[in-house]
């Protein structure tokens, strides 16, 4: 609930021209977000599909570089995996056949 002004002085119209004040505040306001709200609007409007990789390299986000690192990740996890299996499948082995080992 907005303040009363300091010159309230209780009677209507000090009361009626104070709410037509904050009303025309408000008004001003809103007129100042539509008037924002429809500048980006035509900054979307601007906006391409088409031209979408060329914006993303404008941006530095567009490489690719992120796809080998995503599959490199990958193919380093199941190298680790094959080579542990491996490793266990041999020491396995070696605990069965071998003398040595046991």
């Amino acid at each position: 609930m907005p303040s009363m002004p300091a010159d309230y002085s209780g009677d209507k119209n000090s009361l009626r021209l104070y709410a037509v004040e904050k009303f025309r505040q408000e008004q001003e306001a809103a007129k100042e977000a539509a008037k924002v709200a429809e500048e980006l609007a035509a900054e979307c409007k601007e906006w391409k599909w088409d031209d979408l990789p060329e914006r993303f390299n404008d941006f530095k986000c567009y490489h690719g570089w992120h796809y080998f690192i995503f599959i490199g990740c990958i193919l380093g996890m199941m190298i680790i995996i094959c080579a542990f299996v491996f490793y266990c499948r041999q020491l396995k082995c070696c605990q069965r056949y071998c003398k040595c080992c046991q």
